[in-house]
């Protein structure tokens, strides 16, 4: 007897961890890098006024996060429903626009820039100026990074994990060069800084650009025209709670800013420089593992694969944890390299970095695990959560506790970071509760298996001889469920010849894939849904003529013949067959 085992699921996330981590390695060290760079090669000031500049990078990212993760959210869940059209529509408002609402930013920030910097320098004429030479040429950014990172999403998902990796590895790599030639060799200042980022995106965009000619590509751009309300709605629902993070954060810099700006002063604000590039650090692998669980995830979810679910979100909880507990130790133990990393040398600086990264360093191993509900959440239909813990982890918790600790002792405001996170996490424990018991489902990630029906989950290693016990196993399944006999061979007949196709074609070398197979009996019809990650093969376009191809087309014929409907798709490498079969043999 076959049973349904978590392998080739895991073997999807393997596969794709690499390459995304890379990518958001890429991301994360060049903004760091470039922090290092400001701070060894211009001083506290004007890495001060880096840290100061975040609230518009965080407005810059918050309209990235609605359309890009929203867009990318939304047909990923469309694909896993076999909803092709859907998806391009997605994918079409994703770019088309997102790129316009960054237009609009970039001409709103641009004109506004002035007050936006007299804001948040606090009164500081020469913090001012030095966010203002900083931002000027940044905003430019904003249209090429929806282009170059907003296209790189749905590359990945479209089973092209390295090819993306490689446009924003490439993006950022040029964004470093750039900064230090600007700032070291053509005394550009912080400006240059600004600029490099803004060169390193338009390289990013020119590097997607064969993807829109590509025959390969699953997704397609389509009249913008045809977007309609509730397509909108959908793409801002799912990169709502993503955009709100990015709020929250603009409100929550705005306040912590001010807070050690008062009390720690520009001391105090380059500490906070270097404890934000320590959580751009973490980001590497916070970012890196979100984002390979988050298309599977959502895959999965459409195809109400439950079983996936849990085993993938377990897997990666429990790596994030471990490795966020790894840089926390390292943070906790050498807190005087970290600040040399970024050009804190002076006796002042160092006194009061070493016990503030030591507290701050506290909340990374909680945040890898809200990170991973708060996206986990999103992608399964619960936004409400994903958004009220974005807005109670990111700005109520940390600001409550940032006022708390400042009367008590300014020097341990840095604690308000594993408060927070501790107390969303209480949150997320206690709401599930409630849910679970209202609704019936389980009590952490709130799956609700569908009650109509009765199911059979398996998982067969992709051969032949595995093929014919799949068979038999299913005949006595549908025998076992009121399913009569003729109906029955005949259903083991059709999925005999399906699991035979897949196990001749799916191998990669001399290895042996492996098959999901889901049978569902409902009311009145059969399903069985077929998943591996071999070869594309799309059994509902091959023809009787196609037999030279090496398929075994006579069967597909068969299966079509004696089923009521096929339905394929691809995505992030999985070959997805859903087959519809009659109860009644007379009707097959």
């Amino acid at each position: 007897m076959y049973e349904r085992d978590e392998k080739l699921v895991l073997k999807k996330f393997r596969e794709y961890l690499i390459p995304t981590i890379l990518t958001s390695m890429a991301v994360s060290m060049s903004a760091v890098i470039d922090s290092v760079l400001v701070g060894n090669l211009l001083g506290d000031e004007a890495l001060a006024a880096v840290s100061l500049s975040m609230p518009v990078i965080y407005c810059l990212n918050m309209i990235f996060m609605l359309f890009g993760v929203g867009g990318i959210t939304s047909a990923v869940v469309a694909k896993g429903r076999r909803e092709g059209e859907k998806a391009n529509l997605y994918f079409t408002i994703s770019l088309v626009f997102g790129t316009a609402a960054m237009l609009l930013f970039l001409i709103v920030a641009y004109s506004l820039l002035t007050p936006i910097t007299a804001l948040l320098a606090g009164g500081n004429a020469q913090m001012q100026i030095l966010s203002a030479d900083y931002l000027r040429p940044l905003l430019f950014t904003a249209p090429f990074l929806m282009i170059s990172t907003g296209t790189s999403l749905f590359i990945r998902t479209d089973g092209s994990p390295k090819i993306a990796a490689f446009v924003t590895i490439m993006a950022n790599a040029v964004k470093l060069v750039f900064c230090f030639a600007f700032i070291h060799y053509w005394d550009m200042g912080i400006a240059g800084a600004g600029l490099s980022t803004t060169v390193g995106y338009v390289f990013g965009s020119l590097l997607v650009i064969p993807y829109f000619f590509s025959k390969k590509r699953s997704f397609k751009i389509l009249s913008p025209f045809k977007a309609d309300f509730v397509s909108l709605k959908n793409v801002f629902l799912l990169g709502l709670p993503k955009a709100s993070m990015q709020a929250t954060f603009f409100l929550r810099t705005l306040i912590l800013n001010s807070l050690v700006l008062l009390t720690l002063g520009s001391v105090g604000m380059s500490v906070m420089a270097v404890c934000m590039n320590v959580l751009i650090i973490a980001n590497i692998f916070i970012n890196g593992t979100i984002d390979t669980l988050l298309p599977i995830v959502g895959t999965l979810y459409g195809e109400k694969d439950h079983f996936g679910i849990r085993k993938i979100v377990k897997k990666a909880s429990g790596l994030l944890f471990s490795i966020c507990l790894i840089l926390a130790l390292f943070f906790i133990g050498f807190p005087q390299v970290v600040g040399g990393w970024f050009g804190i040398q002076t006796r002042e600086g160092v006194e009061m970095l070493v016990p503030a990264l030591r507290l701050f360093a506290l909340c990374l191993p909680f945040l890898g695990l809200n990170t991973i509900f708060q996206s986990y959440y999103n992608t399964t239909g619960r936004e409400k959560i994903s958004l009220a813990m974005a807005f109670l982890n990111n700005f109520i918790f940390v600001a409550a506790f940032a006022l708390l600790f400042v009367k008590i002792n300014e020097n341990v405001i840095w604690l308000c970071y594993v408060c927070a996170e501790i107390s969303t996490l209480l949150f997320v424990g206690v709401i599930g509760m409630r849910i679970s018991r209202r609704e019936n489902v389980s009590r952490l990630l709130l799956l609700k298996e569908e009650e109509n029906g009765v199911y059979l989950d398996v998982t067969i290693p992709a051969t032949i001889e595995d093929s014919v016990g799949l068979s038999k196993q299913i005949i006595d399944f549908c025998r076992e469920n009121q399913i009569d006999e003729k109906a029955a061979n005949r259903i083991g007949v059709a999925i005999e010849e399906m699991a035979t196709n897949t196990a001749k074609f799916s191998r990669a070398g001399n290895k042996i894939g492996r098959i999901d197979i889901l049978v569902h009996i409902k009311e009145n019809e059969l399903t069985v849904r077929f998943r591996d990650d071999g070869v594309a093969f799309d059994p509902t376009q091959f023809r009787p003529e196609d037999e030279t191809s090496g398929f075994a087309v006579g069967g597909i014929q068969v299966v079509k013949k004696i089923s009521k409907r096929i339905e394929y798709s691809r995505q992030i490498g999985f070959n997805t067959t859903v087959m519809t079969f009659e109860k009644n043999v007379s009707k097959i």
